[in-house]
């Protein structure tokens, strides 16, 4: 078996395709998305030596066969393309990744949707139980001809006038520690990398001009499945539709670029995020459960 670290750009593009993959395998299902490893290995902005550490590739027959992704809080997961899933080769993959993530102090957490029975019984093998960390993942059907109703006014592509505004949101949101400007410096960087979305960044402003909400949307043309990662909205702003308006215009957009359904998820300790998703007509599919070492 030929595995290696993560070196560069190039990788990214490889690991979107074993994505892109796994999408259309599974039509209309929620999987990985080619967006979440962008904003992943994009966001904040690293060098690729710090993702060597992060990302393991599995290579054969001079394609990228899988890989395997391991956050600094230890959840662990490995993405196979579908035609290699549950082989000989997935499992020693497996082996090899968890062997990989198993280091220091940090305590590896296996994550894989509860309904890949065949995965979650050779995590079992291993020692793995299920946790009460989980993602709920809602999927929504894009071939209504209401989503190709009109823009919202209010919403717009991030431009470079808009940047200081929009990260500003985020770092809000997210409750960042460090100071907004260099969070605001980061995220230029973020724009200026391979990882970024252009286009797809989308900011709505409210009727007086303030930067209410944000999100990156990302289209699959392979898959044809998009997603939103993040989505975040002024605390100042909270429950005043700025967020649903977002989405919904975020899935007009969808639509008018091809794309057939949209996927997204929510942790299960956030049910105003899932509230927010359920309300412009997404519905739960599966769910992402993390598992540890007893």
């Amino acid at each position: 078996m030929e595995v290696r670290p993560y070196r560069g750009w190039d990788d990214l593009s490889a690991m979107q395709a074993v994505c892109s993959s796994m999408l259309l395998a599974a039509p209309g299902r929620t999987v990985a998305h080619p967006g979440d490893m962008a904003w992943w290995v994009g966001w904040p902005p690293k060098p690729p030596d710090a993702l060597a550490d992060q990302v393991l590739l599995w290579e054969d027959g001079g394609e990228v066969a899988g890989f395997a992704a391991f956050d600094p809080e230890g959840q662990l997961s490995v993405f196979v393309r579908p035609a290699r899933t549950d082989t000989d080769g997935a499992i020693e993959f497996e082996d090899v990744a968890l062997a990989w993530a198993s280091r220091g102090d940090v305590a590896v957490q296996w994550m894989e949707f509860e309904d890949e029975t065949a995965a979650v019984d050779r995590w079992h093998a291993r020692g793995f139980r299920p946790t009460e960390v989980g993602y709920l993942n809602l999927v929504r059907d894009l071939q209504d001809p209401a989503d190709q109703g009109a823009a919202d006014p209010r919403v717009r592509p991030v431009g470079d006038d808009d940047v200081a505004e929009r990260a500003a949101i985020l770092h809000a949101a997210f409750e960042a520690t460090e100071p907004v400007a260099e969070y605001v410096a980061d995220f230029a960087r973020f724009r200026a990398s391979p990882a970024y979305p252009d286009g797809w960044d989308l900011l709505l402003r409210d009727a007086d001009g303030r930067a209410a909400a944000c999100c990156l949307a990302w289209p699959d043309p392979i898959s044809r499945a998009g997603t939103f990662e993040p989505v975040a909205v002024d605390p100042d702003l909270h429950r005043q539709g700025y967020g649903r308006a977002l989405l919904l215009d975020g899935l007009h957009r969808f639509a008018e670029a091809g794309m057939t359904y949209a996927i997204i998820g929510a942790e299960v300790d956030n049910p105003g995020a899932e509230a927010l998703y359920r309300s412009v007509g997404f519905r739960p599919d599966r769910m992402l459960r993390g598992y540890a070492r007893n």
